[in-house]
């Protein structure tokens, strides 16, 4: 572990940016480039390289060289979970914001997400609505998420209502945290649900602040079970409702990509969800039957990306 391991003096910025590095290869220059030429400049980046074999280590330490904000950490090939509670161990900044080494930030999206959290006291995680880029930087589509704290939380059985790149929280609000390792490629939505139950509130912006990348070696593109069965998971295991009746239902609402589940078993779970709700109130009433009505009308469940 070498470089930026320990964490420099003098004043701590305001954002920290979390940016786990695994082969970032042709999108990791273009990927720093985004985060550095932020609105909001008063930011550091802890780059955590996680053993790549691309050369992706000397772009980093090259451009650190440029930009004393970046700080560049050669962990090794520790995996995902251990380089970003590394990141998050090192950060000095009030806001940390999750970033992907292939992924491009909107120039107003730190600023947009710190403005909200600062006139919003009750929010402590927020993400914000992406597009889809492929490998050459052309939009082939979008995603939008439900907005407001209570549909958010009435979301998390439907699928994961945050997209994990475009991830601020607000440490102020959260406390000590760190990203669970119990559920393998579900460490952000266990981290969502762990914030949301402990009190704290999550919410997305509606505007488009993300160019989330597609392209063959990037995780939207790799089969989606394991996933999916690591959600229902991590959702079982934070809900306050019963495990079973809640893993009955929360398995045919729960959209995992490439899943196909008949309509009948999806209604069922849908009336599962809400009649175990309307005992024991986990989520506001109105938000969950709201939630359910548009998991209907969109035609869930479908294949989708994450």
């Amino acid at each position: 572990m070498t470089d930026g391991a320990h964490p420099p003096t003098g004043p701590a910025p305001l954002v920290s940016v979390l940016l786990p590095v695994h082969n970032g290869g042709a999108f990791l220059a273009e990927a720093l480039d985004s985060v550095l030429s932020q609105t909001l400049g008063d930011l550091e980046v802890i780059a955590v390289e996680n053993g790549s074999t691309d050369g992706s280590l000397s772009v980093l330490r090259d451009r650190a060289t440029h930009d004393d904000r970046l700080r560049v950490i050669d962990a090794g090939p520790v995996g995902l979970v251990a380089a970003l509670n590394l990141a998050i161990g090192t950060a000095r900044g009030r806001y940390l914001a999750r970033m992907d080494a292939d992924d491009i930030a909107d120039p107003r999206r730190f600023d947009h997400q710190v403005h909200y959290l600062r006139t919003h006291r009750d929010i402590a995680v927020i993400g914000t609505a992406h597009d889809y880029i492929d490998s050459s930087g052309v939009t082939v589509g979008s995603r939008r998420f439900a907005t407001g704290p209570d549909l958010v939380a009435a979301s998390f059985y439907f699928g994961n209502p945050i997209a994990h790149p475009t991830v601020m929280i607000d440490r102020r609000r959260t406390g000590e945290l760190t990203y669970p390792s119990e559920w393998p490629d579900a460490e952000d939505l266990a981290l969502w649900l762990a914030i949301s139950r402990s009190g704290a509130k999550v919410d997305n912006l509606g505007e488009l602040l993300m160019h989330y990348r597609v392209h063959q070696d990037s995780v939207t593109a790799q089969p989606d079970a394991a996933v999916g069965s690591s959600d229902i998971d991590a959702v079982v295991a934070a809900s306050r409702w019963p495990p079973r009746p809640c893993r009955w239902a929360v398995t045919r609402t729960f959209n995992v990509k490439g899943r196909r589940i008949s309509i009948g078993s999806f209604l069922l779970g849908v009336i599962a969800l809400n009649a175990l709700n309307l005992v024991h109130r986990e989520v506001k009433v109105w938000a969950l039957l709201s939630r359910s009505t548009l998991a209907i009308a969109a035609g869930l469940p479908r294949p989708s990306r994450r």
